[in-house]
């Protein structure tokens, strides 16, 4: 629980200090494991809110933000969308 934990954090204190390079297109790395970010509309440096989204068993971060009706939801009220990969199932890469 403390790894997931602190493997989450370090994705949400990337968004804070805005130096991030990945969006919803491109992966971003963390050690072997990646996750996507969708970002709104932000006025300056300032920090924002964030929703991790966690997929179901077998899904992806790239996939879960396809839900477009979801993630514009959240970006509309100025969230940033965190969108985890999950482990492979069997036969997946």
């Amino acid at each position: 629980m403390r790894r997931l934990l602190a493997a989450l954090m370090l994705p949400l204190l990337m968004l804070a200090t805005g130096s991030h390079a990945c969006s919803h297109d491109t992966a971003c790395m963390v050690g072997d494991r990646a996750y996507f970010v969708a970002m709104p509309e932000a006025e300056g440096d300032a920090p924002m809110p964030a929703i991790v989204y966690i997929h179901g068993w077998g899904g992806s971060g790239a996939g879960a933000l396809r839900n477009l009706g979801m993630v514009n939801s959240f970006l509309a009220r100025g969230y940033a969308v965190i969108a985890p990969d999950g482990v492979p199932r069997d036969g997946q890469n």
